[in-house]
């Protein structure tokens, strides 16, 4: 994440009437705090890229009960079994796990469980000699899929 982001958004929820302390420092150094401390501590700034196009990606590393995979940070059972349901939907309908995917998103928002910053976007400039310039959302330009006159 880049250095400027967390001072930012501190400043922001303190304008917003919050009461914040910005504390930084290294994920270890966070593993190392008491128990305590870390259950005191309301938000984290964090960055996260999709390693596959799904949603699930999101959901099972951030927001999900299992500690293994979320710190056990934010526990909403309903949202974890939601959120099978929705992966089991992948595979079977995907118009109807597109939908669950949506009502998943709502909950996680009326909870205010995770607040997005900044959303990357790439811009690729092609001459009009590249033929069937083709962009994948997760490997971006397929250069194997392209050819130049």
């Amino acid at each position: 994440m880049p250095e400027r982001v967390a001072p930012y958004a501190a400043r922001v929820l303190r304008r917003l009437g919050f009461r914040v302390r910005l504390r930084t420092g290294t994920h270890d150094e966070y593993e190392r705090l008491p128990a305590r401390t870390r259950e005191a501590i309301g938000v984290i700034p964090s960055n996260w890229y999709a390693d596959f196009p799904s949603p699930s990606t999101f959901f099972d590393t951030f927001l999900s009960c299992r500690p293994a995979s979320a710190g056990g940070l934010f526990c909403d059972p309903t949202l974890d079994r939601w959120t099978r349901q929705a992966r089991v939907l992948e595979a079977t309908n995907p118009s109807r796990a597109d939908a669950a995917w949506a009502a998943i998103d709502r909950r996680a928002v009326d909870q205010a469980a995770w607040a997005p910053l900044v959303n990357p976007r790439a811009v690729d400039f092609v001459s009009t000699r590249v033929h069937n310039y083709q962009y994948n959302p997760l490997w971006g330009f397929l250069a194997s899929q392209a050819w130049l006159d």
